[in-house]
């Protein structure tokens, strides 16, 4: 058997032999980190969309459970159809419905340019420099859906939203996020907003919240890092996978814990771009 031939059967029986939807959160499987500066699509095998590339080296953080944890996210809730696989072994047969359509996407962390010594100011050292690159990436994320002075109004409903998606809900080994994580959230975005303020104070308060949750937070914006922070026509925020595009599709799939963007191929058919957070559908 060929490499991608192992690819293809392995991807089936997990799919097909075993009724499990969860190989989809790795596929396609396509983006790799460089350093601190970008990151590149890397050389895939030729493989159909929905099968994972398992030796590209491409960076993915799925968001689907562990299998030894309890599930967290039931989009397309407990029962599924029968999942087929073409004869030719090329295309996957779901049932699902398509929901909603991206409407605007921001940069990945990823892709967001990497502060210098000179950027940072009066600061110094490598986590200044990421502080900036965060609160760089949070201010684009913000101006896609928030309204000009969220940063100094008390947490409502719409900024509640936008906190929950950046973080996906979910914190480490895939825990559903707190409600004291969900609160220092907007303790640590002020905080990396104001760092670079010559005046900057750190309250008492505010330094013992993040000395609980600010490690746990810093580490799921990072751990997200190729995913970008999306609107849609619909109006719900989400993160999706680095290559998707405004225009590209959210389909629930029967079954599947999360959403999956899909593109149409002008065939019929759909490529999977990936697994999907869209807040309001998990």
């Amino acid at each position: 058997m060929s490499i991608e031939e192992v690819h293809v059967y392995f991807a089936t029986a997990t799919l097909v032999q075993d009724q499990n939807l969860k190989v989809l959160g790795l596929a396609p499987h396509m983006s790799i980190v460089q350093g601190t500066e970008n990151t590149s699509e890397v050389p895939r095998l030729s493989l159909p969309s929905w099968v994972p590339d398992l030796i590209s080296g491409g960076s993915v953080n799925p968001l689907i459970s562990y299998t030894i944890r309890p599930r967290l996210f039931r989009a397309g809730g407990d029962t599924k159809d029968p999942i087929t696989v073409s004869n030719n072994g090329t295309h996957l047969h779901l049932q699902g419905r398509i929901i909603d359509t991206i409407k605007t996407t921001a940069t990945c962390l990823c892709d967001t340019p990497f502060p210098s010594d000179t950027d940072i100011l009066q600061k110094k050292g490598f986590a200044s420099m990421v502080k900036m690159r965060i609160r760089n990436w949070l201010r684009e994320c913000a101006a896609l859906t928030l309204e000009p002075g969220w940063l100094d109004r008390a947490p409502d409903v719409q900024w509640l939203a936008f906190a929950r998606t950046i973080l996906c809900d979910l914190t480490g080994m895939r825990d559903p996020l707190s409600e004291d994580v969900l609160a220092t959230m907007k303790d640590y975005t002020g905080y990396v907003f104001s760092f670079f303020d010559p005046n900057f104070i750190l309250s008492e308060r505010v330094r013992e919240s993040l000395f609980t949750h600010g490690p746990l937070i810093e580490q799921s914006i990072l751990s997200m890092e190729t995913r970008r922070f999306c609107t849609t026509q619909g109006g719900r925020l989400g993160m999706v996978r680095k290559e998707a595009r405004e225009g590209d599709l959210i389909c629930v799939v029967l079954g599947a814990e999360v959403p999956f963007t899909i593109r149409p191929t002008g065939t019929g058919t759909h490529a999977l771009i990936g697994d999907s957070f869209i807040l309001g559908t998990m």
